[in-house]
């Protein structure tokens, strides 16, 4: 992969924790991601390396807190470069729009939380600062002092939507094929040398539990290329599986 990730352990807890120490840090929160979409897809090794990095972090004079959270679905509702940032950006003003860009705002509060408290301060000004608008002037600055514009409108391609086929329940969305398309549409590089595309990406709306009937928009393709929005349109249709009977959501923190 481009990245040159390693499956180990120790390499992996050294370049997080050596980041952190010599960034100055002495609290840390970190989300382990487990799941198809993560890099570590076994909950048993996920634990393990969240334990690692906890247990060294501690050795390190550092305060440490860790969950391991789900990513065998797509965390929010957006997945791709400048939707993303929209997406981010929206439940910063209170602009949720979709079940799964509310279970992304309910992810980073409680990791704001969980950061809060772990410095000492009130857990709870997490959602007060969301609510008084304080949070979304400390992102505005943020963009500001780096040239952008939190206000501005993103560039995104035009979409072709995704419907449900019938009535029933999300019982599940591949997450790594989610990121493999978003992939072929060029939200990400397969070499080094290729250019990463910022106005393409997917939108899916539900996560798993959600009940949905035929001709709901259960995803959304933007692209400016027509044939590749139509063929993501049916690999992204196959990436999300729709069962008749109820399903149990899945929890965003696993351990």
């Amino acid at each position: 992969n481009q990245t040159g990730l390693i499956d180990s352990i120790p390499l992996i807890v050294s370049s997080i924790l050596s980041k952190k120490i010599a960034g100055g840090c002495d609290t840390v929160v970190l989300d382990v991601k487990c799941g198809s979409g993560a890099f570590m897809t076994d909950a048993t090794c996920a634990t393990a390396l969240r334990d690692a990095l906890v247990s060294t972090g501690e050795r390190c004079g550092l305060k440490v807190f860790a969950e391991v959270t789900d990513m065998s679905q797509p965390l929010g509702s957006a997945v791709g470069n400048a939707i993303e940032i929209r997406e981010a950006r929206n439940v910063l003003v209170g602009e949720i729009d979709s079940p799964n860009t509310g279970r992304f705002r309910d992810f980073v509060v409680a990791m704001a939380q969980h950061a809060l408290a772990a410095v000492g301060f009130d857990p709870s000004l997490a959602e007060a600062r969301l609510a008084d608008g304080s949070a979304a002037d400390k992102a505005r600055g943020w963009f500001t002092a780096q040239g952008g514009d939190f206000d501005a409108e993103f560039g995104v391609d035009p979409a072709t939507e995704v419907l449900a086929e019938r009535d029933g329940w999300i019982s599940g969305i591949d997450a790594h094929a989610v990121g493999a398309i978003a992939l072929e549409l060029g939200a990400g590089r397969k070499s080094k040398t290729d250019t990463v595309r910022g106005s393409v990406g997917l939108e899916i709306p539900f996560p798993v539990g959600m009940r949905v009937s035929a001709g709901d928009v259960i995803g959304r393709v933007h692209s400016a290329d027509i044939s590749a929005r139509v063929w993501a349109v049916s690999q992204l249709r196959s990436a999300i599986a729709i069962s008749d009977g109820p399903v149990t959501p899945v929890s965003l923190v696993l351990v």
